[in-house]
């Protein structure tokens, strides 16, 4: 499903709904002050949603 931009619509809401569930499984992990695994599960997350990129934003709202 790709618009006439090119993108794949479901790949970025793919990656967003990715990103998103990281940052779920970190904030339960910092929660339970396993702060090493949180730190790592947010790592993870930037940069999967350093992934996604819109035509209508050159930057990324999920990234910041």
């Amino acid at each position: 499903m790709s618009n006439p931009n090119g993108v794949d619509l479901t790949r970025l809401r793919q990656l967003q709904a990715m990103a998103e569930n990281l940052c779920t499984l970190a904030n339960r992990h910092r929660e339970n002050h396993n702060y090493v695994v949180a730190h790592a599960l947010y790592g993870r997350a930037l940069s999967v949603a350093q992934e996604i990129h819109t035509p209508e934003n050159d930057g990324n709202s999920l990234v910041t």
